[in-house]
């Protein structure tokens, strides 16, 4: 694990375990979302409400991306990148590697890589964009892991 995963790895581990709360997913059922999960379906909201909390900027640039398929053009997931190797979502905190590794495992992908991020494409195939639940949850999560 290299230092810059090593700086995120305990905010990632708060960050699982304030997502995986009954007040976290009230915010999450409160928009069009309701039923989904950080992973499947409430991902992109999760990537939006981070990249608003200013302390996930401290690395090499925060952004948001995605992951998918390598032969494929459609999204799987959409996740923040906090540094160079390092990225954010409902499972905390992971390395490129650890990600790819879990996405194979366990979702079944067979070449995942990360891409750039288009909010227009998430709409049409469908995945849930909600600034007011983004902000909401930005809301929450600065309060459990800031304050």
């Amino acid at each position: 694990m290299t230092s810059n995963a090593v700086f995120w790895k305990p905010l990632g581990c708060a960050l699982k375990k304030s997502l995986n709360t009954q007040e976290a997913y009230s915010i999450l059922d409160f928009g069009p979302s309701r039923g989904s999960t950080w992973i499947a379906g409430g991902c992109a909201i999760l990537a939006h409400a981070l990249y608003m909390i200013d302390e996930f900027h401290a690395g090499a640039g925060a952004e948001i991306v995605v992951l998918k398929e390598k032969i494929d053009f459609e999204p799987d997931h959409v996740l923040l990148r906090v540094d160079r190797n390092v990225y954010m979502d409902g499972d905390g905190s992971s390395t490129w590697r650890t990600l790819r590794k879990r996405w194979i495992k366990e979702e079944g992908m067979f070449d995942p890589e990360i891409s750039d991020y288009d909010p227009a494409l998430l709409d049409e195939i469908g995945i849930p964009l909600d600034p007011h639940t983004s902000k909401e949850l930005a809301k929450y999560l600065r309060r459990k892991l800031f304050i």
